[in-house]
């Protein structure tokens, strides 16, 4: 009779012990695994970042790689936010880089490359930046061109119309800049075009702080 007393009260401590600690496991902050730093090399830069800066996850990055794809949060340039609970995405931009291109630097383009390809009338937005449309016979037919005076090397962006932009509206356009050894596609929703000399900036300066 006493030892079956204290094995019933040896199994209502251990019942109530699990319980205690699925309470205090339940009622304890969750912390995230933090992200994985890592390494590649593009062409022959090498950059590291976060793993969740990924646009997809890399199938191997223990050797050189052809392109990179990063998506980030923007003003802050870290991981891109989930959507909002009505279904609104907070503002992104994705970053495609490549080996720099050694014909044209990006920041030539806006003078060198696409004026064969432009209707003739021109128009100012209310950010400052000089509008033509893309001839619709022309490679770029369906996008525009937005151009910081005088030539664009600052910045300069080719962004879908409405018509073509459709369900691409949060990467409806893209900026094109050069980081040492590295070309970058910084695809983005027009309406971040209000803030374009901020947008230049931070990417560069988020560019730079890869290779660091």
């Amino acid at each position: 009779m006493q030892k079956s007393f204290f094995l019933y009260i040896f199994l209502c401590l251990g019942v109530g012990g699990l319980g205690a600690f699925a309470v205090t496991s339940w009622l304890l902050p969750h912390v995230p695994t933090p992200p994985e730093q890592i390494n590649v090399v593009v062409g022959t830069q090498q950059l590291h970042f976060a793993s969740d800066l990924l646009l997809k996850p890399l199938a191997n990055h223990t050797k050189p790689l052809a392109s990179l794809d990063l998506r980030v949060s923007f003003p802050e340039l870290g991981p891109a936010k989930p959507a909002t609970i009505d279904g609104a995405l907070p503002a992104s931009v994705v970053l495609h880089i490549i080996p720099a291109d050694p014909k044209l630097d990006p920041a030539e383009r806006a003078a060198a490359l696409y004026p064969r390809f432009l209707t003739s009338a021109t128009r100012t937005d209310t950010h400052g930046l000089v509008v033509q449309d893309f001839e619709q016979d022309s490679t770029y037919a369906g996008e525009m061109l937005f151009v910081a005076p005088p030539e664009g090397r600052v910045f300069s962006a080719r962004c879908l119309t409405p018509e073509r932009g459709g369900r691409l509206v949060h990467t409806s356009c893209v900026f094109q800049f050069r980081s040492d050894k590295i070309d970058v596609d910084a695809s983005f929703p027009q309406a971040l075009l209000a803030d374009w000399q901020s947008l230049a900036l931070k990417l560069r300066a988020f560019v730079e702080e890869l290779k660091d």
